[in-house]
């Protein structure tokens, strides 16, 4: 998970100053969506789904995941959203949207990264 996560810091970063319309930072943008998407499906199936569907033995990690998991699946539905809006770059995209959309998307993965950190200790056992 955290080298998914690495992976979609880095990317997100490498869309600073993106200019809407030129195809190398469309494609950026598409492959930033994938990233998320991928990121977002594995840390929900790989993690969240084996606490709710019950095959999770931990206490601990059960415990932290029912604690956070309407926080996490509040923050999952703006990036979903995020993703919606921006995957295919084919459409007119308003460059100012996508700039103001970025930055909060930033402080959603900075919140959920915190969200499932806990979740990560309660694994690790710390």
């Amino acid at each position: 998970m955290l080298a998914e996560r690495g992976e979609l810091l880095a990317t997100y970063c490498g869309l600073a100053g993106v200019t809407v319309g030129d195809k190398q930072a469309d494609a950026d943008i598409q492959r930033f969506c994938e990233i998320l998407t991928d990121y977002t499906a594995f840390v929900h199936f790989e993690i969240y789904e084996r606490i709710i569907d019950g095959r999770e033995r931990r206490q601990a990690v059960k415990d932290e995941g029912k604690r956070l998991y309407a926080q996490i699946t509040e923050l999952t539905h703006i990036l979903l959203v995020f993703i919606d809006d921006f995957a295919d770059m084919t459409g007119d995209i308003d460059r100012e949207k996508l700039h103001t959309d970025l930055n909060a998307l930033g402080e959603v993965l900075a919140a959920r990264f915190e969200l499932e950190d806990q979740i990560l200790h309660a694994i690790r056992g710390v």
